[in-house]
């Protein structure tokens, strides 16, 4: 299951403030850290989640789908151009 987490290190270059990690090596991704957009990390505040909690990983997924984590190194840092304020992920 992914965590959720705070850096308690100020963010440096392209990191985030909070981000997350999963523990899982399934094939969808190479990446065991992702880090999260603005949007992103207010779903998953919205939801309640605070620093070292866990979530399912479907809604890390989701959350990849719709183009609000990135990983260091990614050549596309641009936010996603949909409209997200109708996006849930539950």
């Amino acid at each position: 299951m992914p965590k959720f987490w705070k850096r308690k290190q100020k963010s440096e270059g392209d990191q985030s403030p909070w981000f997350v990690r999963n523990s899982s090596r399934k094939p969808q991704s190479s990446f065991s850290t992702f880090q999260l957009r603005s949007a992103a990390i207010r779903i998953l505040r919205g939801m309640g989640l605070e620093s070292g909690d866990s979530f399912e990983e479907q809604q890390l997924w989701t959350l990849r789908d719709l183009g609000l984590t990135y990983t260091l190194g990614e050549d596309d840092d641009s936010e996603p151009s949909q409209n997200l304020s109708e996006c849930s992920v539950e």
